[in-house]
């Protein structure tokens, strides 16, 4: 090989190391693709049940009364609960919603939005079931414990572990109030509401296990039996009701059966110490143990 020759290679050479290697000028590319759709907005995309059930939500589907989206709507983003709320703030017929399985994409925003659906005045929703919302702030809770109050919320449920204290109580306060004035849950009053009422649960009160309720549906069966030539059924009268210390938490109000040790006085300041403290796990279970033995 000439001295011309040896240089031209190497020059050759060194121009091809140079250029880049088209693998890599792909994998750049793609990796800057990445790093541009990274920063767009993300967009939900339903599965085609997701989406039929969304759009029968907001055209008012018949029948569509009760609103269960778990295992229905399977991506739990900010996206899709907002694609959710959006469609519920077009729907005039749904009274029961049960919005579990959404801890990640339910933020404050999200809370406020749903709040502004349910204040409509068209809005039919007076039972809901929020589930589990961990990353909901304490403000977020108190502002919608406050907004309940011009809903029609009767009856809900929200994980009590991811409450601030004190919350719980206001909400079933404002839930009690609520249902004097919106009585879709009273079946004495609307009687067509039946299957509604009957399947609504999960709740931290629960519509079906009313004393009216309970006289309804003892009516509708006698009504029933005669019909087929039978006699109404015999059943004992009802004992009313013993009432019970407002604004504890539920283990700490319960009075132990038989004896009258639950009304001592050392069980009510222990009971006041448990709700006062805010007790949670495994201090609670203690506390119970030793309510049950004074």
């Amino acid at each position: 090989m000439t001295d011309l020759d040896h240089r031209a290679s190497k020059k050759a050479k060194a121009s091809a190391a140079e250029e880049p290697n088209p693998r890599e000028v792909m994998h750049v590319t793609e990796g800057c693709s990445k790093v541009r759709s990274s920063n767009r907005q993300a967009v939900f995309r339903p599965q085609a049940s997701a989406k039929a059930l969304l759009d029968g939500v907001a055209a008012n589907q018949p029948g569509l009364k009760i609103l269960k989206l778990k295992g229905v709507v399977t991506e739990d983003s900010e996206q899709s609960v907002d694609a959710i709320i959006e469609a519920l703030g077009q729907n005039t017929t749904i009274q029961v919603v049960y919005f579990q399985g959404f801890g990640r994409g339910m933020l404050d925003p999200q809370l406020r939005r749903l709040l502004q659906v349910l204040q409509r005045p068209e809005c039919a929703v007076w039972a809901m079931n929020i589930g589990e919302s961990p990353r909901l702030s304490d403000d977020a809770w108190w502002a919608f414990a406050e907004g309940m109050k011009t809903t029609k919320l009767g009856a809900l449920f929200a994980e009590p572990n991811h409450l601030p204290f004190g919350v719980k109580p206001s909400m079933i306060d404002t839930l009690r109030e609520n249902r004097k004035l919106h009585r879709w849950h009273d079946l004495q009053t609307h009687p067509e509401n039946v299957e509604v009422v009957a399947k609504c649960d999960k709740m931290w009160w629960h519509p079906a296990c009313s004393t009216r309720n309970q006289e309804f549906l003892a009516r509708q069966q006698d009504e029933r039996r005669v019909s087929q030539g039978l006699a109404p059924k015999e059943r004992e009268p009802q004992q009313p009701k013993k009432g019970r210390k407002r604004g504890g938490p539920t283990t700490a109000r319960k009075q132990v059966r038989g004896g009258g040790g639950s009304n001592s006085e050392a069980t009510r300041e222990l009971q006041d110490e448990v709700w006062a403290t805010g007790w949670r796990g495994e201090k609670q279970k203690q506390a119970r143990r030793k309510i049950k033995f004074l």
